[in-house]
C-alpha cells in the first residue's frame, strides 16, 4: 500500500466526514425559530462527529448564553454567533492535548 494511496484515502473519508457535518448543522439552522430544539439538535450533531461531551456542552451553553445577551431572533443570526465561537476555539492559543483516563 503507498503512502499516498492511504493519504488520498483518507484525505476523501475525512473531506465526506466535513461535509455531512456542514450539511447537518445547516439543516438545524433553517427552520424560522429558535428554541430548544436548535439546541439539542446540535448538541447531538457535535457529539456524533467527536467533538466530545464537554467541549460541545461548552458550545451550546456558550451559544445559549450569546443568543440571550444579543437578543437574536433568527437562526441565521445564531448560525453566526455558532461561527464565530467555533472560530474563536480554533485560534492560536493554548491548545494542550490534556488526557484522562
Amino acid at each position: 500500500m503507498s503512502i499516498s494511496g492511504f493519504m488520498g484515502r483518507l484525505r476523501e473519508k475525512l473531506g465526506k466526514t466535513r461535509s455531512s457535518l456542514v450539511e447537518n448543522v445547516k439543516r438545524v439552522f433553517s427552520g424560522t425559530s429558535i428554541d430548544d430544539s436548535v439546541y439539542e439538535e446540535l448538541e447531538e450533531i457535535l457529539i456524533q462527529a467527536d467533538v466530545g461531551p464537554e467541549l460541545t456542552l461548552q458550545i451550546v451553553t456558550d451559544l445559549r448564553q450569546r443568543a440571550r445577551q444579543k437578543g437574536l431572533q433568527t437562526p441565521q443570526e445564531l448560525y453566526d454567533v455558532l461561527k464565530e465561537e467555533l472560530v474563536s476555539l480554533l485560534e492560536p492559543g493554548d491548545h494542550t492535548i490534556r488526557w484522562s483516563a
